[in-house]
């Protein structure tokens, strides 16, 4: 209970972490303590969990993981497939999603040199 009292004095005081207006935490310059180099994508996927397919897109992608953007409702934790245009098939782990977005870390991580990290232009964070 201590800490979260803190919590709450620090963010009302603009520190770090921040609550926003619409009650959600804003971590300030998380994005930029990213280790991975990330990649900005769009690439049209389908992704399969059980015996059904949906499409998706990779909107971003570091060597350890995938940026999702898709209608279907994903549950944190389950084992995802991610079917890429060359016929490759990914799999991974949903670590989040929220508002039509999916956060995958991939079970193998990908290589420097992989097709679908060259497809993307980087980004600083």
């Amino acid at each position: 209970e201590a800490g979260t009292l803190e919590l709450l004095r620090v963010a009302s005081q603009g520190g770090w972490p921040c609550i926003t207006r619409t009650g959600q935490v804003s971590i300030p310059g998380w994005a930029e303590r990213r280790v991975e180099q990330r990649f900005e994508l769009h690439v049209p996927v389908s992704i399969s969990y059980g015996p059904a397919r949906f499409p998706a897109i990779v909107e971003n992608a570091t060597a350890a993981g995938l940026g999702l953007a898709s209608a279907v409702g994903v549950k944190e934790g389950v084992d995802l497939k991610i079917h890429l245009p060359d016929g490759r098939t990914v799999t991974g782990v949903v670590r989040w999603a929220r508002s039509g977005k999916i956060g995958v870390r991939l079970q193998r991580p990908l290589q420097a040199d992989d097709p679908l990290l060259c497809l993307g232009s980087r980004t600083p964070h």
